[in-house]
């Protein structure tokens, strides 16, 4: 055995056929940029600390990074580690041992050699002789010992299962095996469990989370993507490792949430490669057609594979696949109920259309079948149009409808009735109203006019069968909610009709009459006549004066106050606006959708920073992000935090500013939409904050032409507003006059006051000096003097700004002078827009020093944060 220790990369023995690598019993190499996962390698330490492990057990599907984990662990754990990557040639089981041995290097050399021939030079090694030897010089160490069996799912020689068993039953208490595999292992797991002994890292633990993913393409790409693209992305790859090193090669200058996704179905073929040579491939035929066949299902149990694929043996082939770790979820804890893994379902998916089919075809129809029996109606949907049953689909779906018309299910239905033909679904009355519907909702106006009256030509040929009393009534409300957008002065006979015929056949009122919006304002989109107040304002004040007066409740009065509301605040009527807020809040939003609440909540908040209320508005904004955060709204999201920016600017919240230029994904050369207005128009406020005016008339100048085109007439007052403030910033008088004048006729011919007086100062200073150049011949022809006037009346005077502090600005006063030098510095600081971090640093104190001023000042100027000392300082004149 002379050459056992030698230094050859390959160690020959005297037993022929066994060589064995070193490179086997040598840890993996960590990449340069690897994402430490210190939640796992914190769980494997505190494994490792627990008296009682004997066995830590990572099982997961290829490509998780359970080897990675270890490795990183390995890296930096206190003690040597022994480690052994097996393959499928280990099934020798000399070879298994003896590599085994090899793997521990602390082994006294002459044991080594024994066991080495006890295993080599006999025709029946005695296992169990060999094992006990191992155990006992084990044992004989004084350190704990780390051994790391990595890919142990290449093991499927029951005799080294069994004796693997053994030697974990006599464990000696100073060692730990640690075992990473793709398939639940032959071992004595649960009397482990049982026992304490066993610590287990699963698939759900190693997926990547939310956090991790972020920070991968932060590391590996220097790419910070959002939290809306990151779960968008997610919902794709569920925190499989291996797409996401796919899918980071791709999408490094990919900004659009939608293009994001886009590049998980292009890698596809390589993941569907992946999924064919690593894992499809390497089950036996049987297994192979039985995860093919039951891709057809969303979610799945064994009745129901048993039905459709014709099978009497679905459970246990579950269970064989769950132990395989195919990329298998279970949906419950009984494990009754499971899906596959997003990616694993679609590969397997394809592979069964391209190579089956007819077969595909068919056993759509068979589930079809099966859930219509058991009165599981989406799924028997989804199904009849996977297997092409249109005819089918369309009874379904119009059974749905009548069933289940609820606001949560439009996305859905909506998805069911783009596949159908449209020659079926004029077969469905119900659909072809729930069509229209869904047109209204999406804010299609247009063709939901022209859909309806197709659809009014059609009644006579309907049967008796589809003219029921749900279709009339249906078609009754559309009429009233269609009457309504256009306009129509009939809009409150059409509502009562509906409302009567309601109330003389006893049906429910549950259709869903409701209209999607993601901008900040109602009242700039095509339900609020695209900004003109006037029209806006006599068509909804006098439509609910109507409504009112007949005492019809069922149509849109929560839409109309909310820009009732809006009107209100644009024409400076602050008490109004609150009047018609309150209106809306109080009908509760189960009336609404997130569509409506967000909106009235921004001109609430913009109705108390008007009264000076920074923390009020401040809160409502606040509240409702946090809605919008539980509900997953990550579009709404957007528009909010840029809301909250704009109240950060009011009273120099630097910090906050920069943390949200930082994280908006918005740029001067962005793609221009006009959903994205107010967010890009926030943008371009930050801009100016920051003094950078020549990126503001840069982002402003592409910006004009989509809102001159598409947006309302109060997005494009604001837009010239801002280009004029930068034109004058930099000295360019004229051009940003020209730009004034333009938004003063607007302005003047709609009535906005507020997106005037909300500029504050510098819209003052450009409006006085609009004003002198009122006789030139520039504006000779425009009757706008009066209302430019009437603008400048409307900012406060220092004498008004006085009054209106009231009671908080007298208790103020006289606690002026109760302030110290050195609290007088930090609230300078404070309102120069530092944070405490560079308050400190730049007055050579602590960061805790700062917070004990900032303590004092609030309490002696009566207010509770920084914002409102801020403000109370400004207020007060403190440092001029």
């Amino acid at each position: 055995m002379e050459n056992v220790r030698g230094s050859e990369h390959l160690l020959p023995f005297k037993h022929d056929n066994l060589q064995l690598l070193k490179t086997k019993s040598t840890m993996p190499l960590l990449c340069s940029d690897l994402l430490s996962r210190d939640r796992l390698t914190k769980k494997v330490n505190e494994a490792m600390n627990q008296r009682l492990t004997k066995l830590i057990l990572l099982s997961a599907p290829a490509s998780y990074g359970k080897s990675t984990v270890l490795a990183d662990w390995a890296s930096t754990y206190s003690l040597p580690v022994c480690w052994l990557t097996l393959d499928d040639e280990d099934n020798d089981e000399p070879q298994f041992w003896s590599y085994f041995i090899q793997s521990i290097p602390k082994l006294n050399s002459n044991v080594r050699k024994k066991i080495l021939n006890m295993l080599l030079h006999s025709n029946v090694p005695n296992y169990k002789k060999i094992i006990m030897t191992i155990i006992n010089e084990l044992n004989a160490q004084e350190d704990i010992v780390t051994i790391i069996l990595d890919n142990y799912h290449h093991i499927k020689n029951q005799s080294i299962d069994k004796h693997m068993s053994y030697f974990l039953m006599y464990l000696p208490t100073n060692v730990r095996i640690i075992i990473s595999t793709r398939t639940i292992p032959k071992l004595p797991l649960s009397l482990m469990r049982a026992k304490g002994e066993l610590v287990e890292i699963k698939t759900k633990d190693l997926r990547f989370s939310l956090t991790e993913e972020y920070e991968f393409f932060k590391k590996a790409l220097d790419v910070s993507l959002s939290k809306e693209q990151i779960t968008n992305l997610d919902n794709k790859i569920e925190g499989w490792i291996c797409a996401l090193k796919l899918v980071s090669q791709s999408i490094k200058n990919v900004i659009d949430n939608k293009q994001i996704v886009k590049e998980v179905k292009t890698n596809q073929k390589h993941i569907k490669d992946y999924f064919a040579d690593e894992i499809i491939l390497k089950q036996t035929e049987q297994l192979q057609m039985f995860l093919l066949k039951t891709s057809i299902f969303r979610t799945f149990h064994s009745t129901l594979c048993d039905y459709v694929i014709g099978s009497d043996n679905s459970q246990s082939t579950l269970e064989e696949i769950e132990d395989l770790n195919l990329f298998i979820v279970p949906l419950d804890e009984e494990r009754n109920l499971y899906r596959y893994h997003y990616l694993f379902k679609e590969s397997l998916y394809e592979c069964l259309k391209k190579d089956y089919p007819d077969l595909l075809v068919n056993l759509h129809k068979k589930a079809r079948s099966w859930y219509e029996k058991n009165d599981d109606l989406r799924e028997a949907i989804y199904h009849s149009i996977k297997g092409k049953e249109y005819e089918n689909a369309g009874k379904l779906i119009e059974k749905y409808t009548l069933r289940f018309s609820h606001l949560k299910d439009v996305a859905e239905v909506s998805e069911w009735i783009k596949e159908i033909p449209t020659e079926v679904i004029k077969r469905f009355p119900i659909i072809w109203i729930y069509q229209i519907k869904l047109m209204i909702y999406n804010g299609d106006f247009d063709k939901a006019c022209a859909a309806f009256g197709e659809l009014k030509s059609a009644m006579k040929t309907f049967s008796e069968d589809h003219n029921t009393e749900s279709f009339k009534y249906e078609f009754l409300i559309i009429e009233a909610i269609l009457s309504f957008i256009r306009g129509d002065k009939n809009v409150v006979r059409f509502y009562s009709e509906a409302c009567d015929f309601l109330k003389n056949t006893g049906l429910k009122g549950y259709s869903f009459v409701t209209y999607k919006n993601n901008q900040a304002s109602l009242l700039q989109s095509e339900l609020g006549k695209k900004g003109n107040l006037n029209r806006a304002m006599d068509y909804y004040h006098d439509f609910i004066s109507r409504m009112e007066s007949s005492r019809v409740n069922l149509a849109p009065i929560c839409h109309v106050n909310a820009m009732l509301s809006e009107i209100f605040y644009e024409r400076n009527n602050l008490n109004e606006a609150m009047e018609y807020v309150t209106r809306v809040n109080k009908s509760g939003t189960s009336r609404s959708d997130f569509g409506l609440l967000a909106p009235v909540q921004i001109i609430n908040s913009k109705v108390k920073l008007a009264e000076g209320d920074y923390y009020s508005a401040l809160e409502v904004i606040k509240k409702v992000e946090t809605k919008a955060l539980e509900l997953n709204y990550y579009d709404w999201l957007r528009i909010i935090r840029a809301q909250k920016t704009r109240i950060y600017m009011k009273s120099n919240e630097k910090e906050q500013i920069n943390e949200w230029l930082d994280q908006c994904d918005l740029s001067v050369n962005g793609e221009i939409k006009i959903d994205k207005a107010f967010e890009f128009i926030t943008y371009v406020r930050a801009l100016m904050w920051k003094k950078d005016f020549d990126k503001g008339l840069l982002l402003l100048q592409r910006l004009l032409p989509t809102v001159e085109q598409e947006g309302g007439v109060g997005t494009l007052i604001e837009v010239y507003n801002l280009k004029a403030l930068c034109l004058h910033n930099k000295k360019e008088q004229k051009k940003g006059n020209e730009l004034l004048l333009k938004s003063v006729m607007l302005g003047a011919n709609n009535g906005y006051y507020r997106l005037y007086l909300d500029e504050g100062e510098p819209m003052k200073k450009l409006l006085k000096q609009f004003n002198k150049n009122s006789e030139s011949q520039m504006h000779k022809d425009v009757g706008s003097n009066k209302y430019v006037k009437k603008l400048l009346d409307g900012f406060p005077t220092e004498q008004k700004e006085r009054s209106e502090l009231g009671n908080r600005n007298r208790k103020t006063k006289n606690k002026d002078s109760q302030l110290t030098k050195r609290e007088l510095e930090v609230l300078k600081q404070l309102c120069d827009g530092y944070s405490n971090q560079e308050i400190a640093e730049r007055l050579f104190i602590s960061v805790i020093t700062v917070k004990v001023h900032l303590k004092h000042i609030y309490q002696k100027l009566g207010v509770k944060n920084r914002t409102n000392a801020i403000l109370t300082a400004n207020e007060q004149n403190l440092f001029h």
